[in-house]
C-alpha cells in the first residue's frame, strides 16, 4: 500500500524528492494521518474486512502534486472514488498516466474527467477567462508539478471502486465516509482538508457529505444549477467551495463546466 510517494527518482513517477523541503513535511504529516486513518478503520474490520470484500490495506490514498505551495489560489479538487487503484496511491498513479498520455488506454484529450481538472485547475491559475483560449490538456501536462501547473487532489472515499463499473458505488462510498468521521476527533476527510490548508476547494457533486465534514455553510446565490457556492472553515478561515456536477457527467459540455466555475470564481475575487 502506497500512502505517499516512493522515494524513487524517475522522470515519469511522481516521487518524495520531487517536492520542496516544506512540501515534503507536508507528506510526512499526511503519511502520519493515513496511518492513523488506517488504524481507526481496522478497529471497524470483522473477520479481517471492513465492508464487503474491502480491508484497511486495500485504500487508495491522495494529496497533492509538486509545487503546490507556488501557486495563488492552492486548489483542492474532491472527487468521490479511485477506478480500479486499490492499495495504490492516486496521485502517483494519474502523474504516471499523464505524463505518458495514457489514462486507461485514452489519451488524455479524450479523458474528460481528467482534462478537465487540468483545464480549471490552469485557467485559474492564469486568469484565463475564455475557454477557447487555452491549450490542449496534453500540451499542458509536461507542466504539472511545476510552477505553472500545480494542486491537490483527494477522493472523499479512500475505497477504490474496482468493479469495472463506472457509475459510482454510492454504498461503498457512505460506508468508508460513514466510519472515517465518526466524532470531530476522528473526522480524517476533513484533518486531510486542514493539511492541506487549500484556498479554492472545487467538489464534484458530493454536496450530501457535506453535513459530515462540517464547517460548510452555503452561499446566497442566484445563478444557474451547474454550481453552488459555500464556504468551509478550515484553519480560521472561511476557504470558497465550489460545488460542480461531477467532471465525468457527459451530458454536459467542458466549456459549460469550465464558464460556471471559473466565471464565479473569477467574478467573486474582484
Amino acid at each position: 500500500m502506497e500512502l505517499i510517494p516512493k522515494k524513487v527518482k524517475d522522470c515519469d513517477v511522481l516521487y518524495y524528492e520531487s517536492y520542496s523541503l516544506d512540501e515534503q513535511q507536508l507528506l510526512n504529516k499526511l503519511e502520519n494521518l493515513f496511518n492513523n486513518w488506517i488504524e481507526e478503520l481496522k478497529k471497524n474490520e470483522i473477520d479481517g474486512f471492513l465492508f464487503r470484500d474491502y480491508k484497511s490495506t486495500d485504500l487508495c490514498f491522495d494529496g497533492f502534486y509538486p509545487n503546490y505551495f507556488s501557486q495563488e489560489p492552492k486548489i483542492l479538487f474532491i472527487g468521490k472514488e479511485a477506478l480500479g487503484l486499490s492499495g495504490n496511491n492516486y496521485l502517483s498513479t494519474l502523474f504516471h498516466a499523464y505524463k505518458n498520455n495514457d489514462v486507461d488506454g485514452k489519451s488524455l484529450d479524450q479523458a474528460k474527467f481528467h482534462r478537465l481538472i487540468i483545464y480549471v485547475a490552469y485557467g485559474i491559475l492564469h486568469s484565463i477567462r475564455n475557454y477557447h483560449d487555452l491549450p490542449y490538456a496534453s500540451d499542458l501536462i509536461n507542466n504539472l508539478g511545476s510552477k505553472d501547473l500545480s494542486y491537490a487532489f483527494m477522493n472523499i472515499s479512500k475505497f477504490s471502486n474496482d468493479s469495472g463499473n463506472y457509475q459510482a458505488d454510492n454504498e461503498l462510498i457512505e460506508k468508508f465516509v460513514e466510519i472515517s468521521t465518526k466524532s470531530p476527533e476522528t473526522n480524517f476527510i476533513y484533518k486531510q482538508i486542514e493539511l492541506l490548508n487549500p484556498d479554492l476547494i472545487i467538489t464534484m457533486n458530493i454536496s450530501n457529505y457535506f453535513a459530515r465534514i462540517g464547517n460548510i455553510s452555503a452561499m446566497e446565490y442566484n445563478g444557474g444549477n451547474e454550481i453552488k457556492p459555500y464556504t468551509l472553515k478550515i484553519n480560521n478561515k472561511d476557504v470558497l467551495l465550489i460545488d460542480s456536477y461531477h467532471f465525468s457527467y457527459f451530458a454536459m459540455k467542458d466549456e459549460s463546466f469550465y464558464k460556471s466555475i471559473c466565471d464565479f470564481y473569477h467574478n467573486i475575487k474582484k
